[in-house]
């Protein structure tokens, strides 16, 4: 039994008062008896002898009603080793795929054990197991073995981590039990990556230590990764030639050699030899030849193999090709004179789809390309239904021409034209950066700057514009924006002869063709996916994320890879203050403190306060029949 406010023991003082009364009622030592009395002696002494009992009696209850009085204030208590322990303690052990180096493991099993040794009745555990979520072993326990077989279901993953959300939930944990000590221990490789996210500030409430195990030195570990393999030619047609884009890293402190292996359908493709400098990225293009035949999904792999590296689960990155449907293409009726654009887009075997009124109102909800030379045939609703076109993730080409409609179109995008124009001009700028130019880095970029350009009006572009190519005087060219899901790209000049010799340059045909699959990526579904505890919706049924690879739904193949985030080795600092983020104790008030400790004990004040009361009323009943 404790007490929780002892001082008001001090109140115990006042027993002196009833045994002070009762002594003063005590007979004299010398009685003198009054004659007539005397006859009467024999009657009354069974009668006094039973008031002296009485007398004690009363003596007793109004000493234990002050006893109760005093306890009640004092608050006792009682102790309870499953409510409050000497200790409790929140074992937080780290899941993700960096820790599965057979070193870190051995080393991670050896200080796992140690902290389940310390777990006994007086001092109760809970376990979590952290990946991208945070799985809990139930309630606080000290039954090792339940511990032990929690853990031993959740050793390693193939997901990264964080220790945020996991060191929050620990500290409302141990909010729930009143243990005199409370202690968080986190098992984990001493990645700094898991601790990226924790705040500069005090946020734990309830933790009186972070302890995190193994203690240093960790033994230091090599790492290289395939970081991303991405296919990037649309797969379109049977036998199409496939560029692969494969990016490597080292996060070592010395160049390492290697080999990249593509396999296609577990075939082997390519195999090329690499060098990675030392905290470096490298970036490897490959072709692929797809079966011939009808087309169908794929799935592919890269391995890169190379013996300075401790870490193999990121050595190998998973790709799909899915058969992608040509987007079709809509342009708008154009006047007189010969449609260059429509050349340079179709070919015998394709027929121009136009775009007008009843053609926008139809569109279907697929994406699709839109090429607006002329909105003078989509009417009034033009800017709507373009709008909901881009919400479908279609792409759209604006080629300005001098018209009310067009100019009302342009300003309804946000782009406001001068009343000027430029009477001859050339390009100034060209973003090679960009994929729509990208290619031409490889053959030849100096013929963009001798194409002229007549009567072109001066933009005023919107914030949120890129331009993408400038006229001299940095007057915008060409520009894009994003508008709903879709892509919105604006040229500044009609493709015709009073306007630009841009048609009589080879890049011409090229431009139009990489300015359609551009605006056409939107149309690719998404078929890449990160490891994650929580499985996908999709169209064809339910994607598993817990494991690495390929994975076919119905006719399409998705890929999982691993978050190469996790790839980085490098360790946190060993004189990294973990305790940083807990409030200092000291700053709560000592009452709340206790109130807070006293939360869900079994005290016994009310017990006292009833005590008090029955004792009172025996001493009220008994003090009236105490009269001679």
């Amino acid at each position: 039994m404790n007490l929780a406010f002892a001082s008001y023991l001090t109140g115990l003082a006042f027993l002196s008062v009833p045994i002070l009364l009762h002594l003063l009622r005590l007979k004299p030592h010398t009685v003198k008896m009054f004659p007539s009395f005397y006859l009467l002696t024999r009657k009354i002494v069974k009668r006094q002898r039973r008031n002296s009992l009485l007398k004690y009696l009363v003596l007793l209850c109004r000493c234990a009603a002050l006893i109760f009085f005093c306890l009640a204030f004092a608050w006792p208590y009682m102790d309870d080793i499953t409510l409050e322990p000497e200790r409790a303690l929140v074992v937080i052990q780290d899941a993700s795929f960096s820790t599965a180096t057979p070193q870190v493991r051995s080393a991670l099993k050896l200080a796992l054990q140690q902290e389940l040794n310390s777990v006994s009745a007086t001092a109760p555990a809970l376990g979590a197991v952290v990946t991208d979520q945070v799985s809990w072993s139930g309630e606080f326990t000290s039954d090792r073995d339940v511990l032990e077989a929690f853990f031993g279901l959740h050793e390693s993953s193939q997901m990264t981590s964080g220790f945020l959300t996991a060191l929050y939930q620990a500290d409302s944990r141990l909010g729930t039990i009143p243990a005199k000590y409370k202690r968080i221990t986190i098992i984990t490789d001493r990645q700094a990556l898991p601790w990226r996210r924790l705040p500069s500030y005090e946020f734990l409430r309830h933790a009186d230590e972070i302890r995190v195990l193994p203690l240093p030195p960790v033994p230091p570990r090599r790492n290289a990764a395939v970081i991303s393999a991405k296919v990037e030619t649309p797969y379109t047609v049977p036998g199409a030639e496939l560029e692969l884009t494969v990016r490597a890293a080292n996060f070592n402190d010395t160049a390492i050699p290697c080999t990249l292996k593509v396999f296609l359908e577990d075939e082997l493709k390519d195999t090329r030899e690499t060098v990675l400098l030392s905290h470096s990225e490298k970036t490897e293009s490959f072709k692929l030849k797809a079966p011939s035949g009808e087309p169908i999904a794929l799935g592919g792999k890269v391995i890169m193999e190379t013996k300075t590296d401790d870490l193999e689960l990121d050595n190998t990155r998973y790709f799909a090709v899915n058969p992608l449907k040509a987007p079709d293409i809509y342009l708008t009726p154009r006047g007189n004179g010969y449609d260059f654009t429509s050349t340079a887009l179709f070919d015998g075997a394709v027929r121009e789809l136009p775009l007008d009124r009843k053609t926008l109102a139809e569109l279907p909800k697929k994406p699709a390309i839109l090429i607006v030379r002329d909105c003078a045939e989509l009417g009034s609703d033009a800017a709507a239904g373009l709008d909901a076109a881009l919400e479908n993730g279609s792409g759209i080409v604006l080629v300005y021409r001098d018209s009310r409609d067009m100019r009302a179109l342009f300003k309804h995008f946000g782009i406001e034209i001068g009343k000027n124009t430029i009477r001859q001009t050339e390009l100034e700028m060209v973003n090679f950066d960009h994929p729509i130019f990208r290619e031409y880095l490889e053959v030849s970029v100096a013929a963009w700057f001798d194409i002229s350009f007549f009567n072109v009006p001066e933009f005023s572009p919107p914030r949120n514009a890129r331009i993408i190519a400038a006229f001299n005087g940095d007057r915008p060219a060409a520009m894009e924006m994003n508008r709903g899901n879709g892509k919105l790209i604006v040229l500044a000049a009609p493709i015709e002869p009073n306007h630009t010799n841009f048609q009589t340059y080879g890049a011409f045909l090229p431009f139009w063709r990489e300015l359609v699959q551009y605006c056409s990526s939107n149309a690719r579904p998404e078929d890449s996916f990160l490891t994650a505890s929580a499985p996908l919706r999709l169209p064809e049924g339910e994607l598993k994320r817990d494991k690495a690879g390929v994975f076919k739904l119905g006719d399409r193949a998705y890929c999982i890879n691993v978050n190469t985030g996790e790839s980085d080795l490098t360790p946190i600092p060993d004189a990294f203050n973990y305790n940083a983020i807990i409030i200092p104790h000291n700053s709560e008030p000592e009452h709340e403190r206790k109130l807070d400790r006293l939360a869900g004990s079994k005290d016994y004040k009310m017990l006292m306060l009833v005590l008090l009361l029955a004792f009172a009323l025996v001493e009220t009943l008994l003090s009236n029949r105490t009269v001679n």
